[in-house]
């Protein structure tokens, strides 16, 4: 479900409705339950991330509060016998241990948000440097997309790889503007005005779209260098 689309601004307006309708103490379910639905409308796969995210932020607050209820019971079960630093430094002791479970939550989340935006990039670069020097590192790329809905992939499991071309560009920037690839047949039957940009391409009538609407244009001698 694209950002850009109207279906996607229904989902959101039925979330918000849902959740003032109900009582304040249930409207965390209806946050969570949206945010599911909408990963698996993106695809099933990607369901799983936001499932470990709110199991794994749930399990550390049940932690945080155990550590939480269980000083309340040393400290009262110490309480005649402890000086005041006693208490004080045994404080210290649990705070400190809450930030280090609330350390491990924040890496677990921001890890998990790291991974799937930088790690190809990252992989990808890694490679390319070592590759410079004669040496030759594979580390592998990874098939993961966030449910954005602009890029498609060659088929339903690869992206495809190399630079994003000056045709893909125009095509993500139609689609973003679109809501997706709605009304582009209305520029496939326009002969293009550049002689490098075949009739059939597929990516023919984003050109189209994209000189009609001033967006991009050729590079020069009727050329557009897709």
């Amino acid at each position: 479900m694209s950002y850009s689309t109207i279906n996607f601004i229904l989902f959101v307006l039925g979330t918000v409705l849902v959740y003032f309708l109900i009582p304040k103490k249930a409207r965390w379910t209806v946050l969570l339950a949206a945010s599911v639905v909408f990963y698996i409308i993106s695809g099933l796969k990607f369901a799983f991330y936001i499932l470990f995210t709110a199991a794994s932020t749930y399990l550390i607050a049940l932690w945080v509060d155990k550590l939480s209820q269980n000083s309340k019971q040393v400290l009262k079960k110490n309480k005649a016998e402890w000086s005041r630093d006693d208490k004080k430094n045994y404080k210290n002791k649990v705070k400190i241990q809450k930030r280090l479970v609330m350390s491990l939550a924040l890496v677990a989340n921001f890890g998990i948000l790291a991974f799937l935006k930088y790690y190809n990039s990252f992989a990808g670069g890694a490679n390319d440097l070592f590759a410079n020097f004669g040496w030759q590192l594979s580390m592998p790329t990874v098939k993961l997309l966030m449910p954005l809905g602009i890029v498609a992939g060659t088929d339903t499991d690869t992206l495809g790889a190399g630079s994003v071309t000056r045709a893909q560009m125009v095509a993500f920037i139609y689609r973003l503007v679109n809501g997706g690839n709605k009304g582009v047949e209305n520029y496939a039957a326009s002969a293009s005005r550049y002689t490098d940009v075949a009739q059939d391409a597929w990516y023919a009538p984003y050109i189209n779209w994209a000189y009609a609407a001033g967006v991009a244009y050729g590079v020069g001698n009727n050329l557009f260098a897709p």
